[in-house]
């Protein structure tokens, strides 16, 4: 489906991701109806959540993408009925539905720009640390049998240990970040185009729409030798 998309003409959508809470993600119920982004242009992963929580039977499908996102439908019924279909684009630039592309990822100081990431990003890396914890458990007696060399601990160690960075790296981000949104003439209510983070960032997407182009200022006070 995402490639399909780019046939289309739909750009990457690295913010799609932190549309959902982390906890509807992790909800069969939720993501069979809703996916679990409101797009298939991000980079999504197979979400191995510890402990997923549903009414309904769990399946392997339920860990990864299967449905297109809303963004997507609205996208796809505004190109069924021509650009000029006001409601559709008033719709696409809601604040639950507006994106982060190529450049973002690199250049926008939103710490929700990323690919790779489930929910919250805050969210996410507290779960995938919780997984490596599990997994850093008891590991050479789990993954080198009786008379085995030691190289496949070595590997799944060194495994778990980037999963470790990578989730470090999202939680990083919110150093000197802002959140940022893109407002049009079509969406005169979204909020500012930038906004300092929350103090104590929220489960609660989208209180206004990354990091990495963040400014350093050099110290001028003199390093105690």
């Amino acid at each position: 489906m995402h490639e399909v998309g780019h046939t289309l003409g739909l750009r990457h959508n690295f913010k799609a991701s932190s549309a959902y809470s982390l906890e509807n993600v992790n909800n069969p119920d939720f993501t069979r109806e809703h996916a679990n982004a409101v797009s298939v242009m991000d980079y999504l992963p197979v979400n191995f959540a510890p402990r997923i929580r549903s009414r309904a039977t769990t399946s392997p499908d339920d860990r990864a993408l299967r449905l297109l996102g809303d963004r997507n439908m609205l996208q796809a019924n505004q190109g069924r009925r021509g650009r000029g279909a006001q409601e559709d684009r008033v719709a696409i630039g809601r604040q639950d539905l507006t994106y982060g592309t190529d450049e973002d990822l690199f250049l926008n100081p939103d710490p929700r720009i990323n690919a790779f990431d489930l929910g919250d990003p805050l969210d996410y890396a507290k779960q995938r640390i919780e997984i490596v914890k599990e997994g850093l458990k008891e590991l050479e007696t789990r993954v080198v049998a009786e008379g085995e060399g030691w190289q496949r601990a070595r590997e799944a160690f060194s495994m778990l240990l980037g999963e470790l960075a990578s989730a470090s790296s999202l939680t990083a981000q919110y150093v000197g970040g802002e959140y940022t949104s893109l407002p049009t003439a079509a969406t005169r209510t979204l909020p500012r185009p930038s906004s300092r983070l929350p103090s104590k960032p929220s489960a609660t997407r989208w209180s206004s729409s990354r990091r990495r182009s963040s400014r350093i200022r050099p110290s001028t006070s003199r390093p105690n030798c």
